[in-house]
């Protein structure tokens, strides 16, 4: 499902929800405020469910681990019918108040990888083998995430990187090395921290643990999703050097950081390859200033 229509009244019902959606900024224009809840289409019903439930044991054990809150997802349910987290293609959760994006992440950048490896350590623990889903997928992330592990590859599997973006890609194809299976131990991980972490709006209690939403779902290493976050703060906020380093600068960080790269770029030039959205004229020279910030980094690792 990929719409930015409405939920329709009988979706509301059986959330129990009045028919007063709004729909909210951000994001791809696809989510809507209802009262107290937010409800967002969802492609891919069985990877909604199973992350819905996973959502609900992990707030269960909550307490147990402070450093992050999940949103609460809302069930549908009606008369002797099971618990369902999906209807229709919408999926709801209880609206948490907060701020994200550009602006809410300047300076805290630490605090979001610290709420990520609180939340990977309780992931690790809850989940021992890779949901069905993960490999079944075939969206322009998913294609990223696979060609950035050398998976898949671009011309063989009908990705098609767009001239605007061919020059970072195939300095970071330059970069990227074989990386030892005893160094990647995968498990599950949010691939999309960087955007999807709230903290307290203006006013609200700026200690409070920040809030971790839209679980996007993959099965690597832990500092691959961290890379990913550095990637998105080289790429789209503005960030140097600096925050690599909060990430790291050792050979093994830094090939997480070109496969988090490639992931980025093959996702944005499928969207422009598409016809998905437009990629801004800065994207594809964010991209090139990031490959040869992590080329300096890895020469630098050599010669040290």
């Amino acid at each position: 499902m990929n719409s930015s229509s409405p939920p329709p009244p009988h979706v509301l019902a059986a959330f129990n929800l009045p028919e007063t959606p709004q729909q909210l900024p951000g994001g791809q224009g696809q989510s809507y405020q209802v009262a107290n809840a937010v409800l967002k289409p969802v492609d891919e019903r069985q990877e909604a469910e199973y992350v819905s439930r996973l959502q609900h044991e992990l707030r269960r054990n909550g307490d147990k681990t402070p450093g992050y809150r999940l949103a609460e997802p809302i069930p549908a349910t009606g008369p002797g019918q099971p618990c369902e987290y999906v209807v229709d293609g919408w999926a709801a959760t209880v609206l948490v108040p907060g701020c994200a994006g550009p602006s809410g992440l300047e300076g805290r950048w630490n605090r979001v990888l610290h709420a990520g490896r609180v939340f990977h350590g309780d992931l690790a623990t809850m989940v021992r083998e890779p949901p069905p889903f993960i490999a079944a997928r075939s969206h322009r992330w998913a294609r990223g995430d696979r060609i950035a592990w050398d998976e898949e590859q671009p011309a063989e599997d009908g990705v098609q990187i767009v001239p605007e973006f061919e020059e970072a890609f195939n300095g970071l194809l330059q970069l990227r090395r074989p990386i030892a299976a005893e160094n990647t131990k995968c498990q599950l991980v949010h691939g999309d921290l960087a955007g999807n972490v709230l903290f307290p709006v203006s006013g609200g209690d700026s200690a409070s643990s920040p809030t971790i939403i839209d679980l996007s779902l993959y099965w690597r290493p832990v500092e691959y999703a961290e890379a990913i976050v550095v990637a998105d703060g080289l790429i789209w906020h503005g960030e140097g050097e600096n925050l690599v380093r909060v990430l790291g600068t050792d050979a093994f960080r830094l090939q997480m950081l070109v496969r988090a790269l490639i992931f980025r770029l093959v996702a944005s030039s499928e969207a422009l390859r598409q016809g998905h959205g437009l990629v801004d004229d800065d994207e594809p020279k964010a991209f090139v200033r990031a490959v040869r910030l992590v080329a300096q980094l890895l020469e630098h690792d050599l010669t040290t």
